[in-house]
């Protein structure tokens, strides 16, 4: 950056504040840039994670024969942000069911004879 003009010179000063501002908006151009950018892979890495949870649960509860495995939400989350991005990230309770357990084709023909 260049060095401040002198205090006399008006028209240097007013070029000189439109400089450092010009110099601002730009550094927090790109600062916003890399949030995004940050945020995102951490959104990324985060459901990559999840899915492999989700995969090691169903394993899991396939070889050992549960009906259906529940999550459990961790109380020791602070930052609700990131905590409310998880929940979107995965928002069923249940983790892994039984194949037999499912009811949906089921429950979607109660319903669509009730239409009737």
């Amino acid at each position: 950056m260049a060095k401040a003009p002198p205090e006399h010179d008006k028209a240097a000063i007013a070029k000189f504040k439109a400089d450092v501002e010009a110099a601002r908006a730009k550094i927090k151009a790109r600062r916003d840039e890399m949030d995004a950018e940050l945020k995102a892979e951490v959104e990324e890495l985060t459901l990559s994670i999840l899915h492999d949870v989700d995969d090691a649960v169903a394993s899991y509860g396939k070889k050992n024969g549960y009906a259906f495995i529940l999550k459990k939400d961790s109380p020791g989350w602070t930052d609700e942000r990131f905590q409310e991005r998880i929940f979107r990230a995965q928002v069923t309770l249940v983790v892994y069911h039984a194949p037999a357990l499912e009811v949906t084709d089921e429950v979607v023909r109660e319903l669509n004879a009730k239409k009737r």
